[in-house]
């Protein structure tokens, strides 16, 4: 019998019972004869020929995978891969920081092992005992959690929150917190090599470019996530010795950048399009000549390179008027502006005739200068509206003038128009009137009539309809029977 129990497990196959000691020994029972089967002394086993072991390793862990395989950790950080048909370890994978072994997990797809000490989480092949990857918790572990069928663990440390990480590789996120996997996908697109401080995030490739793979495991490299941090006085030292042309390539690097500098400063020659030529230069120039309005609004989209404003430069229903007296008041500068823009215009086209690069100074004028034309033309602002107000005002009179001498010029002729026989001609409107009418339909012109009271529609006992019509008298009917009423009465009285 066993001394002191410190791990146990049973086999979910043939429900074999294994319980290791403090003696480092494994005793195997069968439930159904309940007699020992089988002793294990991983205490020898785990003494390797590289390794110093400091006391007797007692049994820390023990996990079954399956119906033949077992692990076992011990308490000097090593953790043992058995075939229960052999004593001796298939593997042995050392943590190399001496601490007790927490928790060993197998995982399938891929076949790893996944073992815990106090310090670090250590994920390797159970195969080949390659490291896959390491985690390295703030605080100390005392269990490790793995959530099934997914790539999430959770650990059970020296501290009030639990932590939890997730790994990609290890599989899918958890339904109830699929959004990982955006996250992660997000990533990938932009893998780029962080930098923390003075700690430098390097990858197993790196290390091996650099001649730096025998220090994985050293104190001088903290796995994290699928690579390694390291000081980056040491990551800069090894990368001179490594690559004594380095300087070098850097100059040239700054040298090539500095000339591309100097390219992007030059005005570059734009292609103009055929429609809104001035409008499209302003928008340009705004864009190329940064102001103190510019830099504190947000980077806004360019119109010349949005979509939904290509019509307005190919479809010439879009061209702006600038004759126009709404576009001359919006912009009552437009007149001095646009003369300096229809030179550089030309400029530009005799330019794009002859594919040379545009000079730096398209008007001659230093810099200073524009600057100082730009603030007198925000102080004439006003006088140049009062002044384009009064020049509209006075093409309006002209135009006003013009047509009075078209008018007084154009000689008016008689217009005559023939009454058709059998009609009597009562007066234009009346006859304009009864025109309309004669367009119309049967049963339009029967509302019409019956509204005006000249007809009466009344239906019949067997079922058709009567029309009465009434005669219309004309007004000087109307006034003579009047008259003859009047009169009558008078005689009467």
């Amino acid at each position: 019998t066993l001394c002191r129990s410190n791990a146990c497990d049973v086999n979910p196959v043939h429900h074999l019972f294994a319980a290791g000691s403090a003696e480092g020994k494994v005793e195997c029972w069968d439930p159904r004869t309940r007699n020992r089967v089988g002793l294990l002394d991983c205490a020898l086993g785990s003494v390797m020929a590289d390794s110093e072991i400091e006391g007797l390793p007692s049994i820390s862990a023990l996990k079954f995978n399956g119906a033949l395989q077992m692990a076992v950790g011990t308490t000097t950080g090593q953790v043992l891969l058995y075939d229960l048909r052999s004593s001796r370890p298939v593997t042995v994978k050392d943590h190399n920081y001496g601490l007790p072994i927490r928790s060993v997990h197998f995982r399938e797809s891929p076949d790893l092992v996944i073992s815990a000490d106090s310090r670090i989480i250590k994920m390797w092949d159970r195969d080949t005992g390659k490291v896959f990857t390491s985690i390295e918790p703030e605080h100390d572990v005392n269990d490790v959690c793995l959530y099934p069928n997914s790539g999430m663990l959770m650990t059970a440390n020296e501290a009030p929150k639990m932590s939890i990480y997730y790994l990609p590789a290890l599989g899918p996120a958890p339904r109830w917190c699929s959004f990982l996997d955006n996250l992660t996908e997000e990533l990938e697109e932009n893998p780029e090599s962080t930098v923390y401080d003075d700690y430098k995030f390097v990858t197993r490739k790196d290390l091996e470019n650099l001649g730096l793979a025998h220090l994985i495991g050293s104190p001088m490299l903290r796995a994290y996530m699928h690579g390694f941090f390291m000081d980056i006085r040491l990551y800069h030292k090894v990368k001179a010795m490594v690559n004594p042309f380095a300087y070098e390539e850097y100059r040239k690097e700054k040298i090539r950048q500095k000339i591309e500098e100097t390219r992007e400063q030059r005005v570059q020659i734009k292609k103009l399009p055929t429609v809104n030529k001035e409008l499209a230069l302003k928008l340009y120039e705004e864009e190329t000549e940064p102001t103190a309005q510019k830099k504190k609004r947000k980077s806004m989209p360019s119109i010349l390179s949005d979509d939904r404003f290509k019509v307005m430069f190919e479809n010439p229903d879009f061209q702006v008027d600038d004759q126009s007296e709404e576009f001359r008041l919006l912009n009552p500068l437009v007149s001095k502006i646009n003369e300096k823009r229809k030179k550089k215009l030309k400029m530009l086209e005799a330019l794009e005739a002859r594919g040379k690069e545009e000079p730096d100074e398209l008007e001659g004028k230093a810099s200073d200068a524009e600057s100082s034309e730009t603030s007198d033309e925000e102080k004439d602002w006003v006088q140049e509206v009062r002044r384009q107000r009064k020049l509209i005002r006075e093409e309006n009179k002209v135009k006003r003038q013009e047509r009075v001498q078209e008018d007084m010029q154009t000689t008016l002729k008689p217009k005559f128009f023939e009454i058709k026989a059998g009609e009597e001609f009562r007066s234009f409107r009346e006859a304009a009137t009864k025109q309309k009418l004669m367009t119309k339909t049967l049963e339009e012109r029967l509302k019409v009539e019956e509204k005006l009271g000249t007809l009466n529609v009344s239906d019949t006992a067997v079922g058709s309809k009567q029309l009465t019509f009434t005669l219309r008298k004309s007004e000087q009917q109307k006034k003579r029977q009047e008259n003859e009423r009047k009169h009558h009465e008078i005689g009467r009285a």
